[in-house]
């Protein structure tokens, strides 16, 4: 199949289509994508076989602009559309994640985070080559309040992590769209045997040593094994590094730059 001028192959895996463009070159690809679909795939459940239809399909959003100008798109398809939150525990043969861009209104300096967005490791305006400089609060607070109100070209921003927002430094004269390196969450939770984990097939046996851990922890008599448990997670850190808790990411979303950051587990 082709989409965007891309080959891509239809099949039980989590594929990733690179978009080049804005929300509306996305929007196009998904609609692409979901026509190449409807109709021309054979899915197989509980029922039997047939044809994929949009019912089948689930396509998810970051933030609710995004998800109105897709459902504009593919309503009329019958393929259901929203954030992740409203589909949460729901299940579909094919589920689109679009990320679009953060799109933001001329005059608005507050921009919402998705929840799943632990860190954000770099941000530039779409159409810009050089990324957003990261700034404290409290060192923009020093220069005074004015630079609240000021307006002209986003220079950087200031992380909120307790609100789940962040803050342009300069509100836009016109309406803007940013592009964020982020390190997050799963897009959509495994709630099937079916489903693959999204992270890459070369560390998916790695897995096995977290749930070896979870088997062996279980407060059950004849199961729980404290070595084994123990075992099979310093197996499990040693492919994907110990657990952060909130405290340790608290201080190094305040103290480090994102840009030079890999995330934590």
């Amino acid at each position: 199949m082709s989409v965007a001028g891309q080959t891509i192959t239809v099949e039980p895996d989590v594929s990733w289509l690179p978009i080049d463009g804005g929300t509306e070159a996305e929007v196009t690809a998904v609609r692409e994508l979901v026509d190449g679909l409807i109709g021309k795939v054979q899915v197989t459940d509980e029922h039997g076989t047939s044809a994929l239809t949009g019912s089948d399909i689930l396509v998810v959003a970051p933030h609710n602009a995004h998800v109105n100008r897709l459902d504009a798109e593919l309503g009329q398809l019958g393929v259901r559309v929203g954030t992740v939150d409203k589909f949460q525990g729901q299940q579909a043969h094919v589920v689109v994640y679009s990320m679009g861009r953060l799109a933001v209104t001329a005059g608005d300096d507050f921009v919402d985070l998705d929840s799943r967005v632990l860190f954000v490791r770099r941000i530039r305006v779409v159409g810009q080559s050089r990324p957003l400089q990261k700034f404290a609060l409290a060192d923009m607070d020093q220069q005074g309040t004015e630079w609240e109100d000021e307006t002209g070209e986003v220079m950087g921003w200031i992380p909120d992590m307790e609100t789940g927002k962040m803050r342009l430094y300069r509100k836009p004269e016109e309406d803007i769209a940013l592009r964020l390196t982020v390190v997050r969450l799963p897009l959509v939770a495994m709630s099937a045997n079916s489903d693959t984990p999204e992270i890459k097939p070369q560390y998916h046996r790695a897995l096995i040593h977290w749930m070896r851990y979870r088997y062996y922890s279980l407060q059950d008599a004849e199961i729980r094994d404290e070595k084994k448990a123990r075992e099979a997670l310093a197996e499990f850190e040693a492919q994907f590094g110990p657990a952060s808790n909130a405290l340790d990411e608290a201080w190094i979303h305040e103290k480090h730059g994102f840009d030079e950051y890999e995330g934590l587990r």
